[in-house]
């Protein structure tokens, strides 16, 4: 007969390491994808998708790029980045360019405007985690900052693990 956490006769097991880590896991699925959530909502861009901010990111760090690379760094399928490019150049934000090394390929850009628009959707998403921080306690936001390369580290995995 179970009784809280006491069992009869006597107590429970400790939970096995492969059971908190499991929840500890599930917790920081959980924090990631609320952040996640809350970065989408906190666009500075809020005509565009969380999908097109990320792939116009991508662009303005990396581009030019192809169509299959851009497709393979943000996990979209043709058809999906297809529309979302075809809205990023319809808003101005994109322009296609002959990839000079062949020239049947094209390569996408950002242009001044596409620039400044994820400068913008940058600079208000820091501004409001900045705003979130100021209200943790010292130690608290040590503990999120030291804890910046590890987590920096485990994108990088996950990453990879596509």
């Amino acid at each position: 007969m179970l009784i809280g956490k006491q069992l009869i006769g006597g107590f429970l097991p400790a939970p096995s390491p492969t059971v908190v880590q499991t929840e500890q896991t599930a917790r920081l699925r959980a924090v990631i994808a609320r952040l996640t959530r809350w970065a989408a909502r906190t666009s500075g861009g809020d005509d565009l998708t969380t999908t097109q901010a990320m792939v116009l990111a991508t662009i303005v760090h990396n581009g030019p790029l192809g169509a299959s690379e851009l497709a393979r760094a943000e996990a979209l399928n043709p058809t999906m980045l297809s529309r979302v490019l075809r809205r990023l150049e319809e808003a101005g934000l994109i322009a296609r360019e002959t990839d000079p090394d062949d020239r049947r390929a094209v390569r996408v850009v950002p242009t001044r405007a596409g620039t400044r628009r994820h400068e913008i959707i940058r600079s208000a998403r820091s501004a409001a985690l900045d705003a979130a921080l100021a209200e943790l306690c010292a130690d608290e936001r040590t503990t999120v900052l030291q804890a910046l390369p590890a987590l920096e580290r485990l994108a990088d995995i996950l990453k990879g693990r596509r």
